[in-house]
This record gives C-alpha cells, sequence and structure tokens, in this order.
C-alpha cells in the first residue's frame, strides 16, 4: 500500500503540473485553479501520511526521509486547506506561492535523493530536474516580468510540477531495483548460536560414548 501510495502521490503532482500547463493562457479563471491545486495538495498530503504509517519496517524508507515526508504533508495540507478558503487572498501573492512550491519540491528531491533510501545510490543526473526546480523557484521571485504575467508564471509552474511528478517516479522505480534485499540464508544470531550449541552438544556426547 505504502509504495501504491507513493506512484498515486507522483502521479496526482504531474497531473497537477499537466492541468497548470493546459489552463496558463485561462487567466480569468485563475482563482479555480489554486483551489483545484489545493485539493490535489490535500489528496498528496493524506496519501503520504497513510503510506508512512502504514508502511512495513521492510519496506520503509530512511529516518530522514520519512521525517521529510511528514513535514511536508502537514505542511502541504495546511497551505491546501488556505487555497480552498481563501482562493482570493493567492490572488495576490501567486508567484511566490508557486516559487515556494517549486524550491520545496526541489530541495525533498535532492535530500531524497542524498539521505532518503537506505543501501540505494541513485545517478548523478537524476540531481538535474532538482537543480532545475530550485532555480525556475529563485528565478520567479526575482523576475518582474514573470511577477506581472499570470500566463507564463502558470505556465513554468506546471512544467516544474510536471518535471518533479516524472523524476519521483523515476526515483521510486530505480530504488525498488536497487533497494538491497535481505538474503534467505543470513541467521539470527541467536539461532546460529542455538545450532551451535546443539552440534557441540552432540560432539561432546559422541566422544564420551567413545571413551566409554
Amino acid at each position: 500500500m505504502r509504495t501504491l501510495g507513493n506512484y498515486l502521490t507522483a502521479l496526482i503532482i504531474g497531473g497537477a503540473g499537466a492541468l497548470l500547463c493546459m489552463m496558463n493562457s485561462r487567466t480569468q479563471v485563475a482563482d479555480t485553479i489554486i483551489m483545484i491545486l489545493g485539493a490535489l495538495f490535500i489528496l498528496c498530503g493524506v496519501i503520504t501520511i497513510f503510506s508512512v504509517s502504514h508502511g512495513s519496517r521492510r519496506q520503509q524508507q530512511g529516518i530522514v526521509m520519512r521525517t521529510v515526508a511528514w513535514i511536508t504533508s502537514i505542511g502541504g495540507i495546511g497551505l491546501a486547506v488556505a487555497m480552498l478558503v481563501s482562493p482570493e487572498w493567492f490572488m495576490g501573492v501567486l508567484v511566490y506561492m508557486f516559487s515556494a512550491i517549486l524550491i520545496l519540491c526541489g530541495l525533498v528531491q535532492v535530500i531524497a535523493l542524498t539521505w532518503g533510501y537506505r543501501g540505494v545510490r541513485f545517478p548523478g543526473w537524476m540531481y538535474i530536474i532538482p537543480v532545475i526546480l530550485l532555480v525556475a523557484g529563485v528565478t520567479m521571485i526575482f523576475s518582474d516580468s514573470l511577477r506581472y504575467d499570470t500566463s507564463r508564471m502558470l505556465l513554468i509552474a506546471g512544467i516544474g510540477l510536471l518535471l518533479f511528478g516524472f523524476n519521483y517516479l523515476l526515483q521510486l522505480i530505480i530504488a525498488a531495483a536497487r533497494r538491497p534485499k535481505l538474503s534467505p540464508r543470513v541467521e539470527r544470531p541467536a539461532v546460529a548460536s542455538e545450532k551451535q550449541e546443539e552440534v557441540t552438544g552432540k560432539s561432546g556426547a559422541e566422544g564420551d560414548s567413545t571413551e566409554a
């Protein structure tokens, strides 16, 4: 269930990015777009929290990634609720909201690729998209042309979320393929010691019978 939740989250975020790309020219319905994104972010947050809480110990990621998942999910749900309650307020800070989302997405992926999966090393080229997200987020903050061009801003944000969803899917696939598996031949120390005692006991009994 946890793995399915991660895949659903990646698809939902990628779908939100595709939605922004398709509706970037409809700036007159920007408040509707904000409400739709808020609903999608709530869904992603709930799925992530449920997945982290109910995953089995062997399938769980490292403590760093679980902590990041909890923080980003709760923060994302809080932001999404505010987007649903007062979409008009977000119209005035739209560029800062999307720039913060892109920067957060980039940071989350850098953390996930570096420390998120125990025993898994990701190829260096997977860091390209997180860096692009960070650069795009910072550029949106300081670019006056983007601040007043809602159409371009929505397009850049949509492409960024689409790239995040794509990279997240690759991350899950590669992690599943490269995650080290426990060998069935490895025995627990207690079991191994018990077997060693049995062998020693049998050897001692055979020695006593031989002497007799």
